[in-house]
């Protein structure tokens, strides 16, 4: 999952220029399962849906308050699943913490357990990503509307 600014704004004879806040800086803080459901038909499939508590560190100068977040989440070119949250805020130079919705649709357990158990070896998993965005960034006295879409492959 991602969020982000893109841009510059001339401030007070120095030039802003944020970078983004990802969840490369973050990590799940709290996990709770709801529903976890597996067919063996036609193959091995499970269907996972749980509640998040992602923390995030925002190491930027602005804050943004997002009224919606939606993250698209990708292994090796097949879709898995979707990160949801309803809106919230990542406060500037800080560490937020945002709930969130995971759902895991139809993963295909023995296909897909080869190459995870690859790349857990190798030390990284490569999950592809596509996170929109819309909200408002504030820094200091200016509230800017923004609408976001950033793509991780």
């Amino acid at each position: 999952m991602a969020t982000g600014f893109v841009g510059t704004v001339p401030t007070s004879g120095f030039k802003f220029q944020p970078t983004f806040v990802t969840f490369g800086n973050g990590s799940v803080a709290r996990l709770r399962l709801a529903h976890v459901s597996v067919s063996a038909r036609p193959t091995v499939r499970v269907t996972i849906s749980a509640a998040l508590k992602v923390r995030v560190r925002n190491p930027d100068l602005f804050a943004l308050d997002y009224g919606r977040l939606d993250v698209d989440i990708g292994y090796r070119g097949a879709p898995l699943g979707r990160v949801t949250s309803g809106g919230g805020r990542v406060r500037a130079r800080a560490v937020s913490y945002i709930d969130a919705n995971l759902s895991l649709d139809g993963i295909s357990v023995v296909e897909d357990a080869i190459y995870l158990l690859e790349d857990l070896a190798r030390g990284s998993v490569p999950f592809d990503t596509v996170a929109e965005v819309e909200g408002h960034v504030h820094l200091f006295f200016l509230s800017i509307p923004v609408k976001i879409c950033l793509e991780k492959y």
